[in-house]
């Protein structure tokens, strides 16, 4: 969490640096687990739009978070210039 003594806000930030190209809702998320969230100050969230990107497994999913981690410890990315076997099971 950023903070706010002489720093700029998330929402600062995001205004300053990343295209509009969506209308935000105006809560800054700050942690999850499953399908509930929380913003900075605490207030607690079902995420009804999760599944809306790429995030269908809700927030900090056990198996989710062993799989990746397991991955970024042996490749995290590569070019696509290389053969690796997590790529090519996925497309399979």
């Amino acid at each position: 969490m950023l903070d706010n003594t002489n720093n700029p806000s998330a929402k600062e930030l995001d205004h300053e640096y990343i295209a509009g190209t969506y209308n935000r809702f105006p809560v800054v998320l700050t942690k999850g687990k499953g399908s509930v969230v929380f913003d900075e100050s605490g207030k607690r969230y079902i995420d009804m739009g999760s599944g809306i990107g790429v995030n269908a497994f809700g927030y900090c999913d056990d198996v989710w978070q062993q799989a990746v981690s397991a991955q970024a410890a042996s490749l995290q990315h590569t070019s696509n210039l290389y053969y690796t076997s997590p790529s090519a099971v996925l497309a399979s």
